[in-house]
């Protein structure tokens, strides 16, 4: 998994980045240096905040010029954009049901405890089920996704970003009962 940079106080890294005026030392106290990390992370304090109304956002990778260094700010959406194309995009490909089954208690332990209202978690969490054939499961991560999407402009714009309510449309065919019984059908014939 790729990670954010978390400065921890009294390191060497932490005091060069003191003395050249990158943070001050409150930062460190109040948490706000974090990008994502913990409830002070500024991304999950950004998307608190962005329940009713969203900033633009687009996928500086994708769109944004070559050339650009980004910003403070913008690093934050970088990381997130990282996050995604490193540690979801991934997931379509993984059919080892050994793997899968340590997704899922990572997918588990992720959205049922440290980071519950995490729509693009909930989405992954439910194609993981469905590939583990725990179809009921699938369901109730998919319509929790599709709850916190509902409740937030902040996942609005990422899903639209990203393409994912077209993957959360795909997933609720795969589950619906008539398409999953003729697949099941199909896994259990004989050829």
């Amino acid at each position: 998994m790729i990670q954010p940079l978390t400065l921890i106080p009294a390191t060497e890294l932490t005091d060069w980045t003191l003395s050249i005026g990158k943070i001050v030392e409150e930062q460190l106290v109040d948490g706000s240096q974090r990008p994502f990390l913990g409830s002070t992370g500024k991304q999950i304090l950004r998307e608190a905040a962005e329940t009713s109304s969203a900033a633009r956002w687009y996928n500086l990778m994708e769109e944004g010029d070559s050339t650009h260094v980004p910003t403070d700010d913008e690093i934050k959406d970088v990381w997130f954009i990282m996050d995604y194309k490193i540690n979801y995009e991934r997931l379509h490909d993984v059919e080892c049901e050994m793997k899968l089954g340590m997704l899922r208690k990572m997918f588990f332990s992720m959205c049922d405890r440290t980071h519950t209202g995490h729509a693009l978690g909930s989405l992954y969490f439910a194609l993981i089920e469905q590939k583990l054939k725990n179809f009921d499961e699938a369901k109730r991560r998919l319509a929790q996704a599709k709850d916190l999407v509902q409740q937030s402009a902040y996942w609005q714009i990422r899903f639209d970003v990203f393409g994912l309510f077209r993957l959360a449309e795909d997933l609720e065919a795969r589950l619906s009962p008539r398409l999953r019984r003729t697949v099941d059908l199909q896994d259990t014939t004989v050829g």
